[in-house]
């Protein structure tokens, strides 16, 4: 009497046919040969749970056998188990929907000291990608579905998602996609490490590339706008006067830009200082972990001149900038640009050359064009402004330049926040020896 053998674990191999150079083709076809593809990675095929059915194929995810054999027992008495009617905790966590892992993913994110604005955000972001996927437990989880539904975030009608870097027509950017995906990684990472799942399927979902689809550069403020837009905050463009806005008046403004400039400053913190978040006397701002992106505290410096200007504003009663919504501070700065843009061309009278030159100049402009699409100056683009400057700065090292910008890495602050200067390029070309003998 035989003895029944258990499966074991088998790499598949798949034949097709091609022509000559290399296109797929019919058996029949004239000249067609035949081709064998081994996979890598070891596969178990078990017995059709139904008389009459197919031949169910399961991945087992490795092209190590003695790992795949491991893999290949626990299924089979995970199949016995659930023959008997007793699930394993896999099992249980397999048939539970993918919400309730979701809602338990991101509750652990929340205790992990996450903002509540941050932890809404992961929820409508996988939430969203989830649904246009179809996945409704973490077994439907796969990599050919996620690329499915990134594909699909870049149609506005297919995605249906507003206010999340999805809009205007256009649909998701590759960099709002990447970071739809990434968001889903670490979800499935979470999954991976609490033993819900076997390992990340979406580990090899390549990103898109950002570089053919910008949606949102950012220029460095030039000391033409810096100087025009100070000069306009603080009264000094005649018949244009600052207008107060959300009850902050020009000068108030004024700080909170210039705070923003010379300590590097995200907007989310900025809104956060209060008068105890400076020690003056220090010449520092300390920026809370709950605030920072990486959730640590620091100690910004910040130049003496400001320090005596904030004291000053402190002393005569003058308040911080928190309890600012969280566009607050990007609607004042867009219309203080405006508004200070308007005044600087009302000073040359129209038709002139200036005037000309002015208004086909980007001078506090909030979107500016360029050969490779639209910059724009938003309060972000105030922090590249400090670290093109620190990063300008004799002898200043690598270290030192990220430390200060707050990067865990050093190519984000050269290669993203550090902006070439015509002047600092012009001065380098003069420095070069002439060729001619001269």
């Amino acid at each position: 009497m035989s003895r029944k053998r258990n499966p074991r674990p088998r790499r598949v191999t798949v034949t097709r046919y091609e022509t000559a150079d290399g296109r797929r083709c019919a058996k029949a076809d004239p000249g067609a040969r035949k081709v064998a593809t081994t996979s890598e990675s070891y596969y178990l095929f078990l017995p059709p749970k139904a008389k009459g059915g197919k031949r169910r194929c399961v991945p087992l995810g490795t092209a190590d056998l003695a790992v795949a054999w491991r893999k290949a027992r626990q299924v089979l008495e995970d199949e016995h188990n659930e023959e008997l009617g007793i699930l394993s905790d896999a099992g249980r966590q397999a048939a539970r929907p993918i919400a309730e892992h979701v809602e338990e993913w991101l509750a652990g994110v929340a205790a992990g000291g996450a903002q509540a604005a941050r932890v809404a955000l992961l929820r409508a972001r996988v939430t969203r990608l989830i649904a246009l996927a179809g996945w409704r437990r973490i077994g439907d989880i796969r990599k050919s579905s996620c690329e499915a539904a990134l594909a699909a975030l870049k149609d506005e009608a297919a995605s249906g998602v507003k206010g999340l870097g999805v809009g205007r027509g256009k649909g998701a950017s590759a960099q709002t996609r990447n970071h739809y995906l990434a968001h889903a990684r670490q979800f499935c990472a979470w999954l991976a490490a609490d033993g819900r799942a076997g390992g990340n399927p979406l580990a090899t979902v390549r990103r898109a590339n950002v570089a053919v689809d910008r949606r949102h550069d950012r220029r460095c403020p030039g000391e033409d706008d810096v100087r025009v837009l100070f000069a306009h905050l603080g009264g000094q463009q005649a018949g244009h006067p600052p207008r107060v806005r959300r009850t902050m008046t020009g000068p108030h403004r004024a700080l909170a830009y210039q705070v923003a400039m010379c300590a590097g400053l995200r907007a989310g913190e900025l809104r956060r200082l209060t008068r105890a978040s400076f020690d003056l006397a220090a010449g520092e701002v300390r920026v809370t972990a709950a605030s920072d992106k990486a959730r640590k505290r620091r100690a910004q410096q910040l130049p003496r001149w400001l320090c005596d200007k904030l004291a000053a504003w402190f002393g005569g009663g003058g308040a911080a900038w928190g309890g600012l919504a969280p566009d607050g501070l990007g609607e004042m700065l867009r219309a203080d640009l405006a508004a200070a843009r308007a005044g600087w061309l009302a000073e040359v009278p129209e038709g002139t050359p200036e005037r000309q030159a002015r208004e086909a100049s980007a001078v506090c402009a909030y979107e500016a064009a360029s050969e490779d699409g639209p910059l724009y100056l938003d309060v972000h683009a105030l922090r590249h402004w400090f670290v093109t400057q620190i990063a300008s700065t004799d002898g200043i090292s690598p270290a030192t330049l990220q430390a200060m910008a707050r990067h865990s890495d050093p190519r984000l602050t050269l290669e993203t926040y550090s902006h070439p200067r015509r002047a600092d390029a012009r001065a380098a070309v003069e420095r070069l020896p002439r060729l001619d003998g001269g």
